[in-house]
C-alpha cells in the first residue's frame, strides 16, 4: 500500500513546535548531555584503570578489546532509550502520547534481556547505515582529485557523476530503512526484522522526502559547524535535525497500523 508524504517544511515545523512550543528543548538537551556524560565518564574510568594496570604490568591488547566490547554491550542500549525519549517527547507534543515523559525512559531498553539484545541489533543496524554515508564520499574524493589534477577530465567528470549518484543512493537507502528504528519503538510487538520489512514497504513513496530532509540537515550542520564553531549546531541544529527526522519517521510508523 502506498501513502503520500508530507513536505519537508511540514516536518521542520512539527519539530520546532515539539521542541519550543512544548518547552521540550531544555529537557532534550539536558537528558542528551547526561547520557553523553555517563558514557564518556564510563570510558574515562575504564581507560584509566587499564592505564594504571599497565604501569604495574603489561596489559594484553585482548583486555582492551574486551573492555571496548563490554562498554558497547553495557552502554549502547542507552542511545536506543534516548531515541525512545525523543520519540515520546515528539508524540506528547503532538497529542499522540502521555503529556509527561519521564527521563527514566532512557533506561527502557534495560527492562529485559530480550530488549537489550534488540537494542544491540538496533545500534549495529544504525551504525551500518550511518557508515554508508561517509563511505559514499570515497568516489567523490578520488573524482575530485583527478578533476583538480586535470588528468583525463572527461573520465573525472564521469567519476564525479557516479560519485554523486552513489551518495544520493545511500541517502535514499537511509530514507527507506532508518524509520525501522521508530517503527520498532511504535510497534514493540513486531520483531526487528518485521519492522525493517514493513518500513521498506511504507517508505517507498516518502523516500524522496526523507532524502531531501537529510540533504537539508547536512547543509545546516556544515554551515553551523563552520560559522559558529559548532555552538549553534549542538544547541539548535542538532535538536531540530533529530526531531525533524523523528517527525518523518513517526509519520511512517503511524501508517504501519494500516497494513
Amino acid at each position: 500500500m502506498k501513502h503520500a508524504s508530507a513536505a519537508p517544511g511540514k516536518y521542520r515545523h512539527l519539530a520546532q513546535q515539539a521542541l519550543f512550543a512544548s518547552s521540550n528543548w531544555a529537557a532534550a538537551l539536558i537528558v542528551t548531555y547526561a547520557v553523553l556524560l555517563l558514557v564518556f565518564t564510563a570510558g574515562f574510568f575504564s581507560d584509566g584503570i587499564v592505564y594504571v594496570l599497565s604501569l604495574l604490568y603489561p596489559v594484553p591488547e585482548a583486555v582492551t578489546a574486551v573492555l571496548l566490547l563490554a562498554r558497547f554491550l553495557l552502554l549502547s542500549p542507552l542511545f536506543v532509550g534516548l531515541l525512545y525519549y525523543y520519540t515520546d517527547l515528539f508524540r506528547a507534543a503532538n497529542g499522540d502520547g502521555p503529556a509527561h515523559v519521564p527521563p527514566s525512559v532512557i533506561f527502557s531498553a534495560y527492562v529485559s534481556l530480550s530488549s537489550v539484545i534488540r537494542a544491540w541489533i538496533q545500534i549495529l543496524y544504525t551504525l551500518f547505515l550511518c557508515a554508508l554515508i561517509p563511505a559514499s564520499f570515497v568516489p567523490l574524493y578520488f573524482a575530485g582529485r583527478r578533476l583538480l589534477s586535470a588528468e583525463a577530465p572527461l573520465l573525472s567528470v564521469l567519476m564525479l557523476l557516479i560519485g554523486v549518484l552513489v551518495f544520493l543512493s545511500v541517502l535514499y537507502l537511509n530514507a527507506r530503512l532508518t524509520p525501522a528504528l521508530f517503527l520498532s519503538a511504535h510497534r514493540p510487538e513486531l520483531s526487528f526484522g518485521d519492522a525493517v520489512c514493513r518500513t521498506w514497504c511504507l517508505s517507498q513513496k516518502a523516500a524522496v522526502t526523507g532524502l531531501l530532509l537529510q540533504l537539508g540537515l547536512m547543509a545546516a550542520a556544515v554551515l553551523s559547524l563552520f560559522l559558529t564553531a559548532g555552538i549553534v549546531f549542538f544547541v539548535y541544529v542538532l535538536p531540530i535535525a533529530v526531531f525533524t527526522y523523528i517527525g518523518y519517521c513517526h509519520d511512517l510508523s503511524r501508517r504501519s497500523d494500516l497494513i
